[in-house]
């Protein structure tokens, strides 16, 4: 924690600032301090800067390369975090130069990424000679004493053991393999004697803590004793959608030397098969614990595995330990093959749905209603709504104070979202509204104090800025009642001597929603906007979510799209005078979030978009908002790092890596430049652009491009060269752009050519 500062002034003997306080005038003393303090503080911060810039850990990312030439470490570019883990261990890994813990830990502080290294030749297939057998390296006499879950080099692998089968082809596969002697490619594990394979898993796993499941079900089945009366199907996703399952990262620190990853402690996809208790192999308790909680003081969570399911009440816990099993639950409505046994729980990992088996009605109910879970999911990286990190509120806003933010949590003794935005009409300073957990809310702008009823609909009437935040390391769930609009309170001044003054407030009118997933709610129609009016100076959608619909479904079927916002032309004021006197121009600003299809008026919005995703589907992403968006044309636009999947049709559009999936026309082409995107190729309207690549002679390909599942919007290994690379700061155009992907790859190719014995031939292989 910084060490809070005295101001000279105060520390002056209370003698002194008493006397000064009654001089004429008073302050004089006071006021002279003032003009030194700002010096003082500059010399002070330069001090304490030259200290921190001693240390790897603490200092300014331009001192990292210097450091590193103190112990003869090259320089390398690329995010700052993982440089300076680089040089931070420079002397260790030294020392420990070739071994396979060296390479994990080089991997990792690299990239940032969990990695598993394995020389590939221990997996090569060998006989061994029957007058010098070796039993300690497998067969032999010795096959019946070490057990059947255990792979042996040599021997045979049983077929009765799924846990151990489902290694196969993952990077703990210890299963003999025949000599591959064709040349390396990439993303393939190529069994020969020099290879050495680096498993990266690249997707990051977010944790969403202590959350209520999106769909709960008891069920009777009829059955009798050991086996359970009552099951309960849950939905894990708070709104009941399919979610991919994954483990967290688990190593221990302490550990010397240090082990990066461990089978069942990667951040990666749950296999069904390593969770069912029976089979002596698999490892439940490495990725699902069952908890209890106080209702009263929740949120209890200290265990490190993927998946935890908190029960309300201590009479849950049986004597004999939960057991679990791998189950495919897609169609659970006609029950398992094997019936659940009391206090057995199956979970399908692949579309995020659980069984509970219980013995009474009396407990199904409670689980019904009380159950809580805390699980992870795999993503490319922050964009959208995550659970992640998150700087505290802003101590100023437009040069005013910001008072204490609103607390809202799923709690009764806490308000309402609707009851802390009750004074957004009033004015004062900025209203900070955090939820402090991640519940799913719902919103309904009819119930806000003071809204209008206006432009089809309920506005939130704005008299201040407002700021609707998630807390850090939560990701809430918003389902708005009706589309959401926003304007402010007063337009028109009763007194026109006070219309000045009264435009100038509304100029500081402000809207940012920062870290929240907003769906839309079961009264919206199908072709709702989730946001139907922006008539304020700026509405900042900052690392969230817009759902843009498209999720996947049963039989490989595709939810349909939804419009994030559709903006028409005229702010839509009822009164004749408000739209005389409303003379802004509203900006939308989305970073780093990922929305549906964008309609807005070109001539009333300006648009900036910085690394975010833009999912239409393959339809108009971004045009007018007319009956036709196909022959409109939407606001003037900026954008940095920006993937646009569906169509896109703008009055001016200037800025840098870009991805266009579909077909961009710009309607003034004659002004703006973009540089270093992708564009289509399907007869775009392009303004100038520089360092661009154009489809379909630029191959573009996605490892995903389904919202909601993991790996959404990366780009695949298959994708043209200058599109992985060729990016802004030679990185990969794109949303993905900014986590310098293809910069860690590279630094991790020469820190290997640098630091492995000379024959040694490493594979990079992505997992996730």
């Amino acid at each position: 924690m910084a060490e809070r500062r005295v101001a000279l002034f105060d520390r002056l003997p209370a003698f002194h600032r008493t006397r000064d306080a009654e001089q004429s005038p008073a302050g004089i003393l006071e006021a002279y301090l003032g003009l030194v303090e700002g010096e003082f503080n500059a010399l002070r911060d330069n001090i304490e800067a030259l200290y921190h810039d001693l240390f790897i850990e603490t200092c300014d990312p331009w001192v990292i390369p210097y450091l590193g030439d103190l112990v003869g470490h090259s320089l390398l570019a690329g995010d700052p975090w993982t440089l300076r883990a680089d040089t931070a261990d420079a002397i260790a890994l030294r020392r420990r130069k070739g071994t396979i813990g060296a390479v994990e830990l080089l991997a990792f502080d690299l990239t940032g990424w969990a990695a598993h290294a394995i020389e590939l030749v221990q997996n090569l297939a060998w006989t061994q000679h029957l007058n010098h057998q070796r039993p300690d390296a497998g067969g032999g006499p010795a096959f019946a004493s070490v057990g059947r879950h255990v792979v042996i080099r040599g021997g045979t692998a049983t077929l009765r053991d799924p846990a151990t089968l489902s290694l196969i082809d993952t990077p703990f596969d210890a299963f003999a393999r025949l000599a591959d002697v064709s040349p390396p490619a990439w993303g393939r594990v190529a069994y020969n004697l020099p290879n050495l394979a680096v498993f990266l898993w690249r997707l990051a796993a977010y944790t969403v803590p202590f959350t209520t499941p999106g769909d709960r079900k008891t069920v009777a089945t009829g059955l009798a004793t050991p086996q359970a009366a009552q099951v309960v199907r849950i939905t894990i996703h708070p709104l009941a959608e399919r979610v991919r399952l994954f483990n967290r990262l688990q190593w221990d620190s302490d550990a010397q030397p240090l082990v990066v990853t461990q089978l069942d402690a990667v951040p990666g996809p749950i296999a069904p098969t390593r969770l069912t208790t029976r089979e002596a192999s698999s490892a439940p308790a490495e990725y699902v614990a069952v908890e209890v909680y106080d209702p009263a003081v929740p949120s209890v969570d200290t265990s490190e595995v993927g998946l935890r399911l908190f029960l309300p009440d201590t009479d849950f816990m049986p004597t004999d330990p939960w057991t679990f099993r791998g189950a495919d639950l897609c169609a659970w409505e006609d029950g398992l093959a094997d019936s659940l046994d009391e206090f057995e729980i199956a979970i399908d990992p692949v579309l995020g749905r659980l069984v509970i088996g219980v013995d009474t009605t009396a407990r199904a109910t409670a689980i019904e209603k009380g159950l809580r879970v805390t699980y992870t999911y795999g993503a490319v990286g922050p964009i959208g709504a995550h659970p992640i990190s998150r700087p505290p509120v802003p101590t100023t806003w437009d040069q005013q104070a910001v008072p204490a933010p609103i607390a809202v949590r799923q709690d009764p003794a806490f308000p309402t979202i609707e009851q802390a935005l009750q004074h957004l009409a009033d004015d004062g300073p900025l209203l900070v509204v955090e939820i402090q957990d991640s519940g799913t809310y719902d919103l309904d702008a009819s119930l806000v104090t003071g809204m209008i009823v206006e432009d089809g609909g309920p506005n939130l009437a704005m008299g201040r800025p407002l700021l609707l935040r998630a807390a850090d390391g939560e990701r809430p769930v918003i389902r708005l009642a009706q589309s959401l609009r926003l304007r402010p309170a007063l337009v028109t001044a009763a007194n026109p001597a006070d219309q000045p003054a009264l435009d100038a407030k509304n100029d500081l009118l402000r809207a940012r929603f920062e870290g929240i997933h907003f769906a839309p709610g079961s009264a919206m129609a199908a072709d709702d906007p989730l946001v139907a009016r922006v008539a304020i100076r700026a509405l900042e959608i900052l690392d969230a979510t817009l759902e843009p619909g498209g999720e996947a479904r049963k039989l490989t079927t595709r939810a349909p799209g939804r419009v994030a916002m559709r903006l028409a032309a005229g702010y839509g004021f009822a009164n004749a005078a408000d739209s005389a006197h409303f003379a802004l121009h509203p900006d939308i600003i989305v970073d780093r979030s990922v929305i549906g299809a964008l309609f807005a008026e070109a001539e009333d919005y300006t648009l900036d978009v910085t690394d975010s995703i833009v999912d239409a589907q393959g339809d108009m992403a971004i045009s007018g908002p007319g009956a036709n968006p196909a022959q409109e044309f939407g606001p003037p636009t900026r954008v940095h790092g920006v993937t646009i999947i569906g169509r896109t049709r703008v009055d001016g559009m200037r800025g840098e890596g870009g991805i266009f999936v579909g077909r961009l026309e710009v309607d003034d082409n004659q002004s703006g430049c973009i540089q270093w995107s992708y564009f289509s190729g399907d007869a775009d309207r392009l303004p100038q652009n520089h360092a661009c690549v154009h489809g379909p002679d630029a191959r573009l390909r996605f490892t995903r491009d389904v919202f909601g599942e993991p790996g959404y919007g990366q780009l695949a290994h298959t994708t043209a060269f200058d599109v992985r690379e060729r990016g802004p700061d030679d990185d990969a155009m794109g949303a993905t752009g900014f986590l310098s992907q293809a910069h860690r790859f590279r630094n991790l190719a020469i820190r290997l050519g640098e630091s492995l014995p000379v024959g040694v031939r490493p594979l990079l292989v992505p997992v996730t």
